[in-house]
């Protein structure tokens, strides 16, 4: 791991200033957007400050509890109007990729699982069906165009809300998902970072370790990761690997 000695690290009173200042910004794009796209979920004004608010409250930083609960909801009521489609399997905009992120939300905001968790679970099993992983619904670089970003977000989903009943068919999905990723390799930073998640998720160290190390390969001298080898380093690919690192224990 090579950084740059250009910078001094910054104290702890320093990141948790850093932190409490982001808080309120982040809060207000989850309340924007509600009042704009009243009846739009979506991966980055729910789903990703969702999982940043819990992580952050889980280490001591105040709130805004009211909101939390209120995007947990929205996200909740978002999924159960389209239940009727889940359970004919036709899914939403967004297909797997979004129904793995509003899963995800609301794992993180501890919501029960219910008949609509299980219709949504219903539909990630019915959905390509025919295939050892799921495909992006778009091409859009880099969140959305990874096939392992939208099969960790699905699978994900699957092992944590999918019903009593559903546990024969996750687990064949599941094997399925493995076999994928032990020959199939990573292509670019997005690839990389949730083939770790992925391998982690599955309970397979080994595997996991070596992805690690392969994503640690591609840090640059600067400190950063970029999304691409001939694009410079940037905060998302940066940020979004070492996330996984430390949410994999490596």
């Amino acid at each position: 791991l090579t950084c740059s000695s250009a910078f001094a690290a910054p104290a702890e009173s320093q990141i948790r200033a850093a932190i409490e200042k982001s808080i309120p910004l982040l809060e207000a794009g989850t309340k924007g957007s509600i009042e704009k796209r009243a009846r739009c979920f979506t991966c980055h004004n729910q789903a990703h400050p969702v999982i940043a608010l819990t992580t952050a409250r889980a280490r001591g930083f105040k709130i805004d509890e009211a909101n939390l609960r209120r995007q947990v909801k929205f996200t909740a009521d978002f999924l159960t109007k389209g239940r009727a489609n889940y359970l004919k399997g036709r899914g939403q905009g967004g297909q797997a990729e979004t129904a793995g992120w509003a899963l995800r939300t609301l794992e993180h905001g501890k919501w029960p699982a219910d008949e609509t968790t299980a219709a949504v679970a219903h539909y990630l099993l019915q959905y390509q069906g025919h295939m050892p992983n799921w495909k992006p619904p778009s091409h859009r670089p880099p969140s959305t165009k990874s096939p392992f970003t939208t099969t960790h977000g699905a699978l994900r989903g699957l092992q944590n809300f999918g019903t009593d009943k559903q546990t024969e068919n996750i687990a064949g999905r599941r094997a399925k998902v493995r076999e994928w990723l032990f020959k199939t390799p990573a292509e670019d930073n997005e690839d990389r970072i949730s083939k770790l998640r992925l391998l982690s998720l599955i309970d397979e160290p080994e595997a996991a370790a070596k992805a690690a190390q392969e994503l640690l390969q591609t840090q640059r001298p600067d400190g950063g990761w970029s999304q691409l080898p001939k694009m410079n380093s940037d905060a998302y690919a940066t940020g979004t690997a070492l996330t996984a690192l430390h949410e994999t224990g490596h």
